[in-house]
């Protein structure tokens, strides 16, 4: 009989769940979403450009010789992401206070986040959570000692040897929650697509393309952190990710640039 964990086995149950949007959970509340599940009313809060500050207001650029109404994400200017100041245990840290830098931070946690090691995803994630959502650090490793018992693994322990998963985040909207306070508090919804290891290691033939999810940052002590304090004003884009619509433009998608 064959071994049900063998090596093969055990790599492509790996790719499917790594890849897929039970990995994508990692942080509590934040669990990938396709965009055909869009079309919730949105709340109050407005979206604010990614060249404008975090406080607010709007950006969004037209190119030369088309009008707002002709805009698109693919048409329009893209986010240029900021550099952070340095690493902490795995993962950037230190961006500057304006969108840019929210939208930078969102991009790097999405990105960076470990799917199956359990150890290396604490650390990552109280290098970015914030002092007041500490609860989530534990989510986040449970979410993953979870996924490794589904893949067959150890609960505990590092990604096999050779095992990758790669999220590239592609768009992004920017929108300002309303505090009763001067906290700053922004919430970055995020289109990426996820590219696990292929059959005998080469490229994904399959991969997990146009996943969303969003989380929500607040500037605190010099660096924007993870939190869970303003969940309940989260709530979907009334108009989703569309490279090729003027609706996604006006509704505040901007396309990364790579």
């Amino acid at each position: 009989m064959k071994d049900p964990y063998s090596r093969s086995a055990r790599k492509a149950r790996l790719r499917l769940v790594a890849a897929g949007a039970a990995a994508g959970a990692l942080i509590a509340g934040l669990g990938a979403v396709a965009l055909s599940g869009l079309g919730a009313s949105e709340g109050g809060g407005g979206s604010a450009g990614p060249g404008s500050s975090a406080d607010g207001g709007s950006g969004g650029a037209e190119s030369p010789g088309r009008s707002a109404e002709e805009m698109t994400p693919a048409l329009g200017n893209k986010v240029s992401l900021a550099e952070p100041e340095g690493q902490k245990h795995g993962m950037p840290v230190g961006w500057p206070r304006g969108g840019d830098g929210a939208i930078s931070a969102a991009v790097a946690i999405r990105e960076n986040l470990d799917p199956l090691d359990d150890d290396r995803v604490r650390g990552q994630m109280e290098a970015v959570t914030s002092k007041h959502s500490l609860a989530s650090v534990d989510r986040a490793v449970s979410q993953v000692r979870a996924t490794r018992e589904y893949a067959g693994l150890p609960p505990s322990g590092a990604a096999p040897p050779g095992f990758f998963v790669t999220t590239t985040v592609k768009a992004v909207r920017l929108r300002t929650l309303p505090t009763e306070d001067d906290t700053l508090v922004q919430e970055v919804w995020m289109v990426y697509d996820r590219h696990g290891p292929g059959s005998g290691g080469g490229p994904d033939k399959n991969p997990l393309t146009d996943q969303m999810d969003s989380i929500v940052l607040v500037w605190e002590d010099g660096d924007w952190k993870l939190t869970e304090e303003y969940d309940s004003l989260k709530n979907y884009p009334i108009v989703p990710y569309d490279p090729d619509s003027p609706k996604a433009w006006q509704h505040g998608w901007w396309q990364v640039d790579r």
